[in-house]
C-alpha cells in the first residue's frame, strides 16, 4: 500500500499541465507580415521560462500593430520546454487604434491561444509561423 501511495503522485505529475503566456508583440504587414516580442511562460508546477516570440507570414494583410497585455494559454504541455518551437496560425484581422488581437495555433500536440489588447491598425488575412525560443 505504501508503494502504491508513493507511485500515484509520480504518475499524476506525468499528465498534461496548464501553462500560460504573458507577452508583448509589435510588428507590421504589407503582404508580408513580421512581428517580434518577448514573454514569460508559467506552468502549474511553478516552472517559468522567458521566451522570444517571432512571427513571420504572408497573405492579404496590411497594417502596423503593437499587442500589449497579451495573454496565452497552452494545452498539451507535459514539460515547460514543450512550449518551444514553431506554431502555425491562420487568422483574419481588422482593427484600428485600440484594437484587440486573437490567434489560435498548433505545434504538434501542443496548442496555443493568444489574445491581447492592441494599438495601431491592421486589415487582412494571413498565414503565419510563430516561433517561441529561449
Amino acid at each position: 500500500m505504501l508503494l502504491l501511495a508513493l507511485l500515484l503522485p509520480a504518475a499524476a505529475a506525468k499528465g498534461p499541465q496548464a501553462c500560460t503566456l504573458r507577452y508583448t508583440l509589435s510588428g507590421w504587414s504589407a503582404l508580408y507580415s513580421t512581428a517580434n516580442g518577448t514573454g514569460t511562460v508559467t506552468c502549474d508546477g511553478g516552472d517559468s521560462l522567458t521566451v522570444k516570440i517571432r512571427m513571420r507570414g504572408g497573405g492579404l494583410s496590411f497594417g502596423r500593430l503593437r499587442t500589449i497585455e497579451g495573454r496565452g494559454r497552452f494545452t498539451g504541455v507535459y514539460r515547460i520546454r514543450d512550449v518551444l518551437g514553431s506554431y502555425v496560425a491562420v487568422d483574419a484581422h481588422a482593427g484600428a487604434h485600440r484594437a484587440g488581437s486573437a490567434h489560435a495555433m498548433t505545434n504538434g500536440p501542443v496548442r496555443l491561444r493568444m489574445k491581447g489588447k492592441g494599438r495601431g491598425w491592421d486589415l487582412g488575412f494571413a498565414v503565419s509561423r510563430v516561433t517561441l525560443s529561449q
